[in-house]
Formats: structure tokens, sequence, C-alpha cells
């Protein structure tokens, strides 16, 4: 069930891609930063994909993105393996503000994978498990500068709701744009 989950929310990704014109100009970009559930350094990557559809007039982006949690297991000691990823499908709506400055608001879904390994001194008592679990995410932002120009820097706050545990982050990145205008 797990595999069929991820293998769906990697399919709907993908979807997206492909779904998105050729001639629509779309953005990628790397991300950090800290998630206060725990005071988690975390690192990423997200896209933002006009989905051609509007809500109130302002057109409607998919922002498919990765990130993972690096440090989670340096102060668990010897023998201690915990790694993090999330896979985050969200749709945000830009609200032009000004020229040099864009908010966006919006929501989506997260899956997120945990896993641990506890080596022992004893053999037969190492011990292996992991975890998947589903939310929503309620995400907010703003882009700094022209969205025309191929580097936009941005920030964002996220709200995960799920049964994972709820977790708030803040995050900034920069945002290359690709395709045409």
């Amino acid at each position: 069930m797990k595999r069929t989950l991820l293998s769906t929310v990697a399919a709907v990704a993908v979807t997206m891609l492909l779904a998105t014109s050729a001639s629509a100009q779309f953005q990628v970009g790397p991300y950090a930063g800290l998630c206060f559930d725990g005071t988690e350094i975390l690192v990423g990557g997200q896209a933002r994909i006009p989905v051609g559809a509007e809500i109130a007039g302002m057109p409607i982006m998919a922002k498919p993105g990765i990130e993972f949690y690096p440090f989670l297991d340096s102060d668990l000691g010897t023998g201690v393996d915990y790694s993090l990823f999330v896979v985050n499908l969200d749709a945000v709506v830009p609200i032009d503000l000004s020229e040099s400055l864009d908010a966006y608001a919006g929501a989506g879904l997260y899956v997120a994978r945990s896993s641990i390994s506890i080596d022992t001194a004893y053999e037969g008592y190492d011990f292996d498990d992991s975890d998947t679990s589903i939310g929503l995410n309620i995400v907010g932002g703003a882009t700094f500068g022209d969205d025309s120009k191929s580097l936009v820097p941005f920030a964002e706050a996220v709200l995960a709701i799920g049964d994972g545990g709820d977790g708030f982050s803040v995050r900034g990145g920069v945002l290359f744009s690709l395709g045409g205008k």
C-alpha cells in the first residue's frame, strides 16, 4: 500500500510537469529552512508550474517539492541512523503586491517517510523500522524582485498537519526561471 501511494504521488508530480505547456514559464530552485517541530534543519527543492486555471482572476501554480532533514541522527549516538524525507504537492495562488514583491498562499498534501536503524553490539538484536505519514500543508510566502527575472529569491512558512504530527517550518531559497515567457 505504501509503495502504491508513493507511486501515485510520483505519477501526479510527473503529470503536472508534462501537462505544462512548453511555452509556459516555470521556476525551479533549492531552499533551506528550519522546522520548529524539534528544531531541525531542512534542505530541499521545489518547482512552480502554471496549471492554466485561475481563482478570482489569479493564476494557480502547482508547487511540488521534496525536502530532506540531513542532521536528524547527529545527536542520537553511535550506531543509530535516522532519516526523513518529505514530498510536498502544493498549489499556490500568487498575489501581486508591487513590482518587486509578490505574496502567495495555498495548500496541499505531504507524504513523509522516516526510517531508523539501530546497530547493537549484540548479534541478532539490531533494529530497523520505517513509517510513512500523510498530511495537509498550509503555505504562505513571498517572492522578492521581478518574477520576469531569471533568479527570484523567496521566503515561506508552512504549517503541516497530519498523522505524523504537526509541524511549522520556515524556508528560504531562490527560484530559477525556465521555459517561455
